[in-house]
């Protein structure tokens, strides 16, 4: 399923999803559904999308690191996400939410840097934070990473089998 749109329109009211320029049934990777053209749904799937190498997804618990405060006010605990491949835009698996968190880049890599998904695949224990915001500037870009000064951290279990 191809994924590029922005989710700007979208915002999470208690637990509904609600579109205020679009259809959310373009934008969404739930697996299963009966609707194609709400403006409001409880069961939508935002997607998250990861560069290759994707690693670190057969963890049972890990986290990824996104600039800014947007996804920390998208997502709840419970709400389920599509795991993307950002060089094919292929649905790879899908993942429940255990945790948000959002704060200062610095604070939030000392925290949260050694759960995230690719500090746990490379075993990386020494430096955790200074290598997880290497790491975040290196997949955000300098531009993003350099006008944001927070970023939100998404907790996540994976359901069933990553492809």
């Amino acid at each position: 399923m191809q994924t590029q749109f922005s989710y700007r329109d979208i915002k999470l009211t208690e637990d509904t999803y609600q579109a205020s320029k679009s259809i959310l049934c373009s934008r969404c990777n739930h697996p299963v559904c009966a609707d194609f053209a709400a403006m409001q749904c409880k069961d939508f799937t935002p997607s998250l999308k990861f560069k290759p190498p994707l690693r670190g997804f057969d963890n049972k618990r890990f986290n990824t690191f996104r600039c800014g405060e947007a996804w920390a006010k998208r997502l709840q605990k419970g709400s389920m996400v599509a795991i993307i491949s950002l060089k094919t835009n292929n649905v790879l698996g899908h993942a429940y939410v255990t945790e948000v968190h959002c704060g200062k880049k610095q604070e939030m890599a000392e925290l949260h840097g050694m759960n995230n998904h690719t500090m746990l695949a490379l075993n990386i224990v020494d430096n955790i934070a200074e290598t997880m915001l290497k790491r975040l500037k290196n997949t955000s870009g300098a531009m993003i990473y350099n006008s944001s000064d927070n970023v939100s951290v998404i907790y996540m279990e994976m359901i069933g089998v990553f492809n």
